[in-house]
């Protein structure tokens, strides 16, 4: 989607093996600069374990809201296929004050020097996005179902 500084280039696909070789190489570079250095390895775990629980929380915060308000589309015996059915409710409560109690833990740094690496990536990320991402990047690219299933017979018709 155009999203990674350098996405031309590691996006391409190689001919012969048709893999995304360079994504993998710069991948791999990545990962181990980071075993290289370990407060950078807790900052970037930390930030990914936060951002993931996050993105879980949005969908089971807005079905416990619209279930208690009774607006807004909320799984129920009607339209959804299983249902957890009257403790419904209190199990999406429990996963919220779960994932903001392991949000608050991933958020505190074990030390000084993973304060201030996170502070750095986090002011990088700041800094990328006010300088060049914001111009550029217009969001996922919308795809049709008929480009899908192209794109998947031209992929099945390789593996064959």
């Amino acid at each position: 989607d155009g999203g990674m500084p350098g996405h031309r280039f590691i996006r391409r696909v190689h001919p012969r093996w048709r893999t995304p070789v360079w994504a993998i190489v710069v991948t791999s570079v990545l990962a181990v600069a980071i075993c290289c250095y370990s407060a950078a390895y807790f900052v970037v775990t930390s930030i990914s374990t936060i951002t993931l629980y996050l993105a879980y929380a949005l969908p089971v915060y807005l079905n416990w809201r619209n279930r208690r308000r009774g607006t807004g589309e909320h799984t129920s015996r009607e339209n959804a296929p299983w249902t957890l059915g009257r403790w419904g409710a209190t199990v999406n409560l429990v996963a919220l004050v779960w994932i903001g109690v392991i949000t608050v833990l991933f958020v505190l740094p074990p030390n000084e020097l993973v304060l201030w690496t996170m502070l750095l990536v986090a002011a990088g990320l700041v800094l990328y996005w006010r300088f060049d991402a914001r111009r550029r990047f217009k969001g996922p690219t919308p795809a049709d179902e008929a480009e899908l299933r192209r794109i998947e017979a031209v992929v099945l018709r390789g593996c064959a």
